[in-house]
């Protein structure tokens, strides 16, 4: 729980949305919260990777714009973060790593992190739209088939 609680107190809570200790806890015990409008949008994006990820796909975003979505998800381990030791090497060598991508829907709210993760989807070659919630856009690797991996649905799926 600490260093759950150290890496909120890290965050802006302009962009997260979270910026109380007690408000991450009602989350984490599963509390109604005050101010839930506020996550409406993080929770819909997280309920509609939760079935994705329970399969094993994962999602490459950046904690500083899109924290919510982790802590509202079913399957946290199911996101490639930068707090993870291998995040750079990842963002190095992306092809098969993940399937998803949640960038923020505009590029003035990007930060050192989420500017190395834009350059994957500029231009949308291999990543298709899946969504916009709130102001995250989430992203689906699409093509071509010789780069997707075997958990990777193909487009029309």
């Amino acid at each position: 729980m600490t260093g759950v609680v150290g890496l909120v107190y890290m965050l802006p809570a302009n962009r997260t949305r979270i910026g109380d200790e007690h408000f991450v806890f009602q989350i984490l015990l599963g509390e109604r919260v005050q101010r839930q409008h506020l996550l409406a949008p993080s929770a819909a994006l997280s309920a509609y990777l939760d079935p994705y990820q329970a399969k094993g796909q994962l999602a490459i975003l950046d904690t500083d714009y899109a924290f919510a979505v982790v802590l509202l998800s079913k399957h946290p381990s199911g996101f490639i973060i930068p707090e993870d030791r291998d995040f750079l090497t990842t963002l190095e060598d992306p092809a098969g790593k993940f399937q998803w991508i949640v960038a923020p829907a505009t590029p003035a709210a990007t930060n050192g992190v989420s500017d190395q993760i834009t350059p994957l989807i500029t231009p949308p070659n291999y990543w298709a739209k899946a969504g916009v919630y709130g102001d995250l856009v989430l992203w689906h690797f699409v093509g071509p088939a010789s780069a997707q991996s075997s958990s990777v649905p193909s487009a029309g799926t």
